[in-house]
């Protein structure tokens, strides 16, 4: 990117985060998360993934898993969202992850089948399906987020009284109700809270760069 996000941005609040799901196909042929893994384990590059390209969080959570599970998968990516999930439903490409509500028209339709959560609880609106622990695997967390920001620079007294109405705004009880109803959780903050959430997404992807699962642009 032609910025640091860390150094260019001046953060006002954590907006929400949503909760990754692992996808297969309705037909696919892996029942649940532990037998595709070891599918994984069998036969290098046995288990193929599609993710919206390089560094998307689509990729980044199934590498975790996949890192956790010390596993490798086959990176299929795709550059839009309609293909991805054809190929998915087609059988054509094993797994994505992607949160419920981005695909609620295919999993209605049976075309994609879920696994599990990558979360520590099961969702409450969708209490059927297992966390990634409860199904077989590792007790992998996954929670694409986003957060607002204004540039760097920007005069502190709208950097003190912008997080204040923006915080007001999210605590709104049809906004809260508005945010649930399509899958997410907002998660209003101070702005130190948008920062620490950078760091700590950038340590804990370190690892899978330095490992060569993720390649950098």
């Amino acid at each position: 990117m032609p910025y640091d996000p860390q150094r260019d941005l001046a953060p006002l609040t954590l907006l929400f985060q949503a909760t990754f799901v692992p996808w297969v196909g309705g037909a696919s042929r892996f029942r649940g998360i532990a037998e595709l893994l070891d599918a994984a384990r069998r036969t290098s590059a046995a288990v193929s993934y599609a993710s919206l390209g390089n560094g998307h969080p689509s990729q980044v959570a199934i590498e975790t898993v996949a890192d956790a599970a010390g596993v490798r998968l086959l990176h299929v990516p795709f550059k839009d969202a309609g293909a991805l999930f054809a190929a998915v439903a087609g059988g054509e490409v094993d797994l994505t992850a992607f949160s419920v509500n981005t695909v609620a028209g295919l999993a209605a339709s049976g075309r994609l089948r879920p696994l599990a959560v990558a979360a520590r609880s099961r969702l409450v609106s969708h209490p059927q399906l297992p966390t990634l622990a409860e199904a077989g695997a590792l007790a992998v967390e996954m929670h694409p987020w986003a957060a607002l920001v204004t540039v760097a620079g920007t005069a502190p007294p709208l950097l003190q009284q912008l997080p204040r109405d923006i915080v007001a705004t999210l605590e709104s009880p049809d906004v809260r109700q508005r945010a649930r109803d399509v899958g997410f959780e907002l998660t209003p903050s101070a702005p130190q809270a948008v920062l620490d959430r950078m760091y700590a997404d950038a340590s804990q992807v370190a690892p899978l760069v330095d490992e060569g699962r993720l390649v950098p642009f």
